[in-house]
Parts: structure tokens; sequence; C-alpha cells
């Protein structure tokens, strides 16, 4: 699974997909979105089985451009799964 995390400053309030930006998303292979924040910085979790981050990059921009505000991409670089009451690593 693919995961990509972007950070912007600012609070959520004038943060909006309209549908055609969600559509957009999921044909990227995203299947779940998450926000996150703080008092300083605002959080988009992005991740998909299908989704492949490196090759998404340039739609993800775009999308951003929306929020009018500088942000922040990080890359997943390890992916750790939780088994039961004893982790296997």
């Amino acid at each position: 699974m693919a995961m990509i995390v972007i950070l912007m400053s600012g609070d959520a309030e004038d943060l909006s997909f309209d549908a055609q930006a969600l559509a957009t998303v999921a044909e990227l292979g995203i299947t779940s979105l998450a926000l996150l924040r703080d008092d300083d910085t605002l959080a988009l979790v992005a991740d998909g089985w299908a989704f492949d981050a490196a090759k998404s990059q340039q739609v993800i921009d775009g999308l951003m451009r929306a929020a009018s505000r500088p942000v922040r991409t990080l890359h997943s670089v390890g992916h750790v799964v939780l088994e039961g009451p004893r982790a296997r690593i």
C-alpha cells in the first residue's frame, strides 16, 4: 500500500474538494483520505492499494494548488504490519 502525506499551514475550514477532485483522487488508486491537524499545521493523508505516489505527484500537486497555500509532501519510506498480541517485523 502506498501512502502520501501533504502538509500545509492553516486550518481546514477553507479546504474543500469538489466531486470532480474526489473522482480524480479515486482514479489515482487512493481509497482513503484522512485529515489531521494541530494548532499550526494541516495534514492530508492519502493511501490506497493501487496508488502509485511517484507517478501521481503531478496530479496531487494540481489538486493541492486549489488550497491556495504552500504545501510539503512526505512520501512513505517504510511500512510495518502488526499482527496479534506479538508484533512480527
